[in-house]
């Protein structure tokens, strides 16, 4: 017994005849399998749908929804109790199984539809692998065939090799793609950080308040300050007065300073001949430098000797 109010839609015997489905109740209607006993075995989901039609060998089954429905139709494994794929074919009047069972078609035939005449075949997965449009179209059917003439066979692929197939199908389309990293930024530190900086957190790069230092610069203080370090622990040699050494060390410090600062000086000044020569045009600074060349040429003589 289906329990479902309403008057009953289609009946129809599996070609095997152990077997047959009723639809029926109103929209959505149920449909139910049941076996030879009468016993229900087997309920579909409920779905607007009218028309039972069994595959030549009853190993599939197409629940559809014609005539004053919208063409919806549900292409079932009756074997494994489970649905293969799902299709709709509107405006069709006529359909059919192909006779290897592997195919469905549909068709808008005249007179009773005046346009959009044609067909159109479907896998029984729903997949559309055939559409062909006419003027007018009376008649659409499959050409006769013997007896076990096709075997009666499974799904090529089975349903779960089907769905693994698609799963992974639908995984590499939807697969995600991130900014390049070079080798050298893959540690898990680094990830973090980057992490924190999407999310608006964590750690930021602050700016340096000091003078940056050049690496040479880096690497002369860092001897400066190891020779001040072993000076600091070698003896005085007797009778050696400190205090002149410290003066002298002092000078010395002083005269490299103003060396080197003359130096830049004059190559500065270098720099501003090179572009006198080429015809560029020279500010005020530029030649107040350029008069005091003598000058420093002869203080720098004089400190150098």
């Amino acid at each position: 017994v289906v329990k479902k109010e309403g008057s009953f839609q289609d009946v129809a015997w599996s070609p095997k005849g152990r077997e047959f489905v009723v639809i029926a109740g109103k929209m959505p209607s149920l449909a139910v399998l049941f076996n030879l006993k009468g016993d229900a075995v087997f309920q579909f989901s409920e779905a607007h749908r009218n028309t039972i039609l069994w595959s030549p060998h009853g190993r599939f089954l197409c629940l559809g929804g014609f005539g004053n429905l919208s063409g919806d139709m549900d292409f079932w494994d009756i074997n494994k109790k489970a649905i293969m794929g799902s299709a709709k074919a509107t405006c069709a009047v006529d359909f059919s199984w192909s006779p290897d069972g592997r195919h469905f078609m549909t068709a808008s035939l005249s007179p009773r539809m005046k346009v959009d005449n044609g067909i159109t075949i479907y896998t029984y997965y729903g997949e559309k692998v055939l559409e062909k449009k006419y003027t007018e179209l009376y008649a659409a059917k499959w050409r006769p065939y013997l007896l076990d003439v096709y075997p009666d066979r499974p799904q090529s692929p089975s349903l779960k090799d089907r769905t693994k197939s698609e799963t992974k199908t639908n995984a590499a389309e939807k697969k995600t793609f991130v900014a390049y990293r070079p080798p050298g930024a893959t540690s898990s530190r680094v990830a973090d950080m980057m992490r924190a900086e999407r999310a608006g957190s964590g750690p930021k790069k602050m700016a340096p308040t000091g003078p940056v230092m050049s690496k040479a610069a880096k690497r002369k203080e860092r001897k400066k300050l190891a020779e001040a370090a072993k000076a600091a622990l070698t003896p005085p040699a007797p009778g050696h007065d400190m205090s002149l050494q410290q003066q002298s060390e002092s000078q010395y410090s002083d005269k490299d300073k103003t060396l080197r600062k003359l130096k830049k000086q004059l190559k500065q000044i270098a720099e501003i001949e090179k572009k006198k020569l080429v015809g560029t045009e020279l500010n005020e600074q530029q030649l107040g430098k350029l008069e005091k060349k003598a000058e420093l040429e002869r203080e720098f003589a004089e400190l150098s000797s």
